[in-house]
């Protein structure tokens, strides 16, 4: 696996000031403890090919894909254990840095949106139209069923303090999400199942369908239920409006009951990256580590061979003082700390490694037709550049000028694959990238010709910063019999300078479609990017639309009955600017 631990001193963090909100951003300051390692989204994972379906892969072109989605994660004897869809498995982790793979043919594990939560000592498993299962030792696979197909579509069981056990399901744009009581000891129903509540679109922007919500028609799929109890609150989070689109998010309803009633929580949605690399952050799950930190692991998105074609992120969230639930993806997809003490999720999370990579100038050694080598650094997962060959194809990047390279994302695209499931073709990545100052004299700076592992996603972080202006990734071996290809060559660290200015004036303006939001600025020198910051409360702007190239934005994810403020940071490869002055919008 990667080399994901490090000396704390190399680090820099920049980070939202306060744990209870956005009240603006720290200067650079050396982290020294409390940090396991880093780790940047999408997961590295040996995410699995799909299965070959009747009717599929059928063209001339094979439409082979991978795909991970729905995850569901519990803390248990000492280790996190992950459930994705269609995974043929389940993965383990001690530090939710590096995780481990149990294939496994005693559960239905090509059934969608699989559920797992601790009841009565024992990890209760059940997913879409399968029984349900336990198991008081996952780490060899023994698993016992308990009954046969209890709830519905999505399904979710959550047992509170006093022992009560209930179950949850939904995913439909007509029906509501509904809830149970269930036996503990067999997840059979006690009561009548009550209906929780429907999609609203009409109130609610980030329940609107399309790429960037812009479906004012048909109606959201409303799925995926997942309950939290926080102080004697209950918040039932959701999925919508559908895995497909770049805005697949999570809100949330709260309760005094686990059956309600709910009512609609004033942030929302709790969990939302609608940009950057890899988009979405939807039908997930909210967890604890053994520290109090609460973490959000969501869906992300590519849905470019076919709509179910998807990742996994993993994201800090946290209950403020005022108990909203908030979930951080603010430079969502870039180096990430992984804590080792209790930590704050607003503050401590970026590890403070800019993007030095995005639109540099590239060379390759060869271009497949609608596949340019410049699409390797876009920061865009949906394009990608493929060379001509399946093996010995560069691309080389210049940075411009020498700066300090701490880390390389190295995310694979399938082109053309001809694979199946984990069996046949060799299922790894192998590539070598050399380094130089000049152009002239060159250094290895990762070496990974004798690589066997499957990692699409590959997330190197260097023992030592180097300074480096050219870079030159050699893809030796491509999993799945597939062209060399490359989605993101994605080069972090930090150029020597001052960073960004403060942006100054931000313009916010509220839509007659109360849903709406549009977001202006003037531009700042050295900033390649914006992160907009939007809330209910001036402490609180939680959410986060990152913006590339532009001096714009339309939020499409509001509710027409709050008012909201919002606030603009600059970025770029010297840092992060000081946040914005924030500006109310009724």
């Amino acid at each position: 696996m990667s080399s994901r631990r490090f000396s704390m001193s190399m680090f820099l963090c920049f980070g939202v000031a306060a744990f209870s909100g956005c009240v603006g951003l720290s200067a650079t300051a050396p982290r020294s403890n409390g940090v396991a390692g880093v780790i940047c989204n999408p997961l590295e994972l040996n995410y699995r090919f799909s299965l070959k379906e009747p009717g599929l892969n059928e063209s001339p072109v094979k439409i082979c894909h991978r795909e991970a989605a729905d995850p569901s994660v519990v803390y248990y004897q000492g280790k996190y254990w992950m459930f994705l869809s269609k995974s043929g498995g389940y993965w383990w982790s001690t530090d939710l840095i590096d995780w481990t793979f149990i294939e496994c043919s005693s559960l239905p594990m090509e059934a969608y949106a699989p559920d797992v939560r601790v009841v009565n000592d024992a990890i209760v498993f059940m997913a879409t139209a399968t029984p349900a299962y336990q198991s008081k030792n996952p780490m060899k696979n023994q698993w016992e069923q308990l009954t046969d197909h209890v709830f519905g579509h999505d399904p979710h069981t959550f047992q509170d303090d006093d022992g009560k056990v209930y179950g949850f399901w939904g995913c439909s744009p007509d029906k509501p999400i509904f809830g149970v009581e269930a036996n503990p000891d067999t997840m059979v129903p006690k009561t009548k199942a009550v209906s929780l509540f429907l999609q609203n679109r009409d109130a609610y922007g980030w329940e609107l369908r399309g790429d960037g919500h812009n479906n004012l028609e048909q109606k959201a799929y409303v799925e995926g239920p997942w309950l939290n109890k926080h102080d004697g609150v209950y918040y039932m989070q959701y999925a919508v409006p559908g895995t497909q689109f770049d805005i697949y998010n999570d809100a949330v309803y709260t309760a005094d009951s686990p059956l309600g009633p709910y009512t609609i929580a004033r942030h929302n949605p709790f969990a939302y990256k609608p940009a950057g690399f890899m988009t979405g952050a939807g039908h997930g799950c909210t967890f604890h580590d053994p520290y109090g930190n609460l973490w959000h692991e969501g869906t992300m998105r590519i849905s470019l061979r076919r709509g179910f074609e998807r990742r996994i992120g993993l994201f800090p969230a946290g209950f403020d003082r005022d108990g909203v639930l908030f979930c951080n993806t603010r430079f969502g997809d870039y180096p990430m700390n992984i804590p080792s003490a209790k930590w704050n999720p607003s503050r401590d999370s970026f590890a403070g490694l800019m993007l030095l990579s995005l639109n540099k100038p590239v060379t390759a050694s060869s271009e497949r037709t609608n596949h340019p080598a410049a699409h390797a650094v876009n920061e865009d997962v949906r394009t990608y550049w493929a060379g001509e060959s399946k093996q010995d194809e560069w691309l080389q990047v210049d940075l411009g000028s020498p700066m300090s390279v701490k880390a390389i994302q190295v995310n694979l695209a399938e082109e053309e694959c001809n694979q199946y499931g984990r069996e046949g073709s060799p299922l790894y990545v192998q590539y070598r990238i050399t380094g130089s100052v000049d152009g002239t004299e060159w250094e290895t700076v990762v070496d990974k010709s004798e690589f066997k592992h499957d990692a699409p996603h590959d997330f190197e972080l260097l023992p030592e910063a180097k300074q480096l202006r050219y870079l030159k990734i050699t893809l030796l071996h491509m999993p799945g019999d597939g062209y060399c290809a490359l989605s993101g060559f994605r080069v972090f660290g930090n150029k020597a300078g001052d960073r960004p200015a403060k942006v100054e004036p931000v313009t916010a303006e509220r839509n007659a479609d109360r849903r709406f939001m549009d977001v202006s600025w003037t531009p700042v020198d050295g900033a390649h990017g914006y992160n907009v910051l939007w809330g209910i409360a001036p402490d609180k702007l939680y959410n986060c639309m990152q913006v590339h190239g532009k001096t714009s934005a339309q939020i499409r994810a509001l509710s027409i009955h709050e008012s909201y403020w919002v606030a603009v940071e600059a970025f770029g490869e010297t840092g992060v600017a000081d946040l914005s002055e924030k500006h109310s919008v009724k």
